[in-house]
């Protein structure tokens, strides 16, 4: 009978104690689905890039994509300065010069943020420079920064393997829409931001969400923004933009612009693949005596 009762007892605190971890694992259930139900974050968000986001903004940087762009592309440059020191990719571009589009050019690029630090190794339909190797202030005449160009051919680089150039200078303006001082991720949202900017002021800003993509394998946000190139009293560089930002890294990972509202006048794309972040680039991989220049 002693027996009896001990296991009737062992019973009674074996049911115990399963009611009480019965009622502890539906307190943490309901408290797991309260919190689920407050964070609308979708799981694809949750990445180690999106964590650097400071806490104090009102609304993740992740959803000012789809409600304010603008917005959405400021804090997106705000972020890469806590983030991103260099990287490497593949860069395709391709430019409308002299009124007539170019062949799309590939490049191997090399950046650096400190200093400011661009290496291209042009791989695919080189015009007037095979390599090209830019670091700020490093080479200033006259007060103009200058680049080291290797020239295209095998002709030219018989007579001289390498050349300074300003990195604005006719030659320059005639191989491409944009300076080497322009290339990069900071700097296509700094100029996104900036025409956006102006458009506001006027209160002509015409900025939108216009879905997802995906470039390289990787999704996107796509966003668009249209000039008021009726108003003359600015010289807007283009009708149209449309930029893809990678949903992970916030960055503009492919850009469009065309000089109609239509799209159908492409003035240059640019195309980042293969990217590669915060490497540990070198001062070597900027010295022109690496690439023998």
């Amino acid at each position: 009978m002693r027996f009896k009762k001990s296991i009737l007892n062992n019973r009674r605190i074996f049911a115990t104690c399963g009611l009480v971890l019965l009622g502890l694992f539906y307190s943490d259930t309901q408290r797991f689905a309260r919190r689920a139900m407050a964070d609308p974050i979708p799981q694809i968000l949750k990445t180690a890039e999106a964590t650097s986001i400071p806490a104090a903004h009102a609304r993740p940087i992740l959803r000012l994509y789809h409600d304010d762009p603008l917005a959405y592309l400021k804090q997106a440059r705000n972020d890469y300065d806590r983030r991103i020191r260099d990287y490497v990719c593949d860069f395709t571009k391709q430019e409308l010069l002299g009124g007539r589009l170019g062949k799309e050019q590939l490049a191997q690029a090399k950046f650096r943020e400190g200093p400011f630090s661009v290496y291209m190794h042009i791989t695919q339909n080189p015009t007037r420079a095979r390599r090209l190797l830019y670091v700020k202030d490093r080479i200033v005449k006259d007060g103009r920064q200058q680049m080291v160009i290797q020239p295209e051919g095998p002709i030219a680089r018989l007579l001289v393997n390498s050349v300074e150039r300003p990195i604005d200078g006719r030659d320059a303006r005639r191989a491409a829409r944009k300076t080497i001082a322009d290339f990069g991720f900071a700097r296509s949202l700094d100029l996104l931001i900036k025409f956006a900017d102006v458009a506001k002021e006027m209160g002509r800003l015409d900025i939108r969400y216009i879905g997802e993509g995906e470039i390289d394998g990787r999704p996107t946000y796509i966003i668009e923004r249209l000039s008021p190139i009726d108003d003359t009293s600015y010289p807007w560089p283009d009708a149209r933009v449309i930029v893809h930002m990678d949903q992970e890294w916030h960055l503009p990972v492919a850009c469009y612009s065309y000089g109609d509202l239509d799209a159908t006048h492409l003035l240059g794309k640019y195309i980042y693949t293969n990217v590669r972040l915060n490497v540990g680039l070198q001062a070597t991989d900027f010295d022109r005596k690496t690439y023998g220049l």
